[in-house]
């Protein structure tokens, strides 16, 4: 009998912490697209700020939007 508890606390065990594992990456997932989100709303507004050191073109200024959020 004791066998079978034994047994079904470390499922338990197991599955609270893959529980917590899932919620961790959630968290993460969730950050990521928030990025994502905002690079995406900042290139769709169109406020390019003009001509910076190393930025001459719209173009310019979206790939530095775009390599800002994938670091």
């Amino acid at each position: 009998m004791s066998s079978i508890v034994e047994k079904m606390s470390a499922g338990l065990e197991a599955a609270a912490t893959e529980i917590m594992l899932l919620r961790e990456q959630l968290e993460f997932e969730q950050k990521e697209n928030k990025k994502f989100r905002e690079a995406l709303e900042r290139i769709a507004l169109c406020n390019w700020p003009g001509s910076a050191p190393g930025i001459y073109s719209r173009a310019d200024w979206m790939q530095q939007i775009a390599r800002e959020v994938l670091e």
